[in-house]
């Protein structure tokens, strides 16, 4: 078994060395523009080449996939509309996990759509007190609070329009981080596809004696296993060049 990148990967990465912003938290990866694009099916990518979000499109609705932070918020709305979408049909507000490059703008787009916000129980805290509680950082509010209309958890599924996303807590990254799979058909085929949580380690963050994430090392322990059982044909990781790869 192997896995090659695909094309499309190169809507994301192209320019690779332009407009490097630092998002709080990260490396100054290179987060510059990226069309809007279909990438299998009903899934689309309406991101940067560092911040990602999807829009999951199904006949009574949408799912949206993270909304990068605030100041992009803007972004995802544009892509929507111009892939020919409208913003009132998002039903539904995910998030792989509650850092501010995925749930920064997730106050502004909930106003904007009047979807529903899903959250990872582990992961509820943080989003509702705007960050003061997450683990990397020193009790200073990093975005907006948001409330979520439902608590969900490992392995639940989340239907709409007969699209399922199935929630699988593989945490570390932090404690509530949520790895979703789908699948998308593609002129008559079914594939399997994976929105790969992000598994990096936290800059700073220790492993042993972590008195705010004592079982930080356990969990990534178990997120890595969680991840091995899934099979996937087509997988999107978190990257700096949001690498999007398909199993061949």
């Amino acid at each position: 078994m192997s896995y090659e990148r695909t094309g499309q990967a190169y809507e994301c990465s192209r320019n690779f060395s332009a407009n490097r912003r630092s998002v709080v938290g990260n490396p100054p990866y290179p987060n510059g523009p990226v069309k809007p694009f279909r990438i299998i099916g009903n899934i689309y990518y309406v991101g940067l080449q560092s911040q990602t979000s999807f829009l999951i499109t199904t006949p009574e609705g949408h799912i949206l996939l993270d909304t990068m932070t605030d100041p992009e918020a803007p972004v995802v709305r544009k892509g929507v509309e111009e892939l020919g979408f409208k913003l009132k049909d998002i039903k539904i507000l995910l998030q792989a996990h509650a850092h501010v490059d995925h749930v920064g703008g997730l106050a502004k787009m909930k106003e904007i759509t009047a979807g529903k916000v899903l959250v990872m129980a582990q992961d509820e805290s943080v989003l509702a007190d705007g960050g003061k509680t997450d683990f990397r950082g020193n009790g200073k509010v990093i975005w907006t609070p948001v409330r979520a209309d439902k608590v969900i958890h490992d392995g639940e599924k989340v239907t709409l329009g007969g699209v399922t996303m199935t929630a699988h807590l593989t945490a570390g990254h932090t404690k509530g981080c949520t790895t979703w799979t789908s699948v998308a058909e593609e002129n008559g085929k079914k594939y399997n596809v994976v929105f790969v949580c992000s598994n990096r380690i936290n800059d700073g963050v220790p492993f042993i004696n972590n008195a705010k994430y004592p079982r930080i090392a356990e969990d990534f322990e178990q997120a890595f296993k969680a991840l091995k059982t899934l099979r996937a044909t087509y997988s999107w990781l978190r990257t700096p060049t949001c690498s999007i790869w398909k199993r061949s």
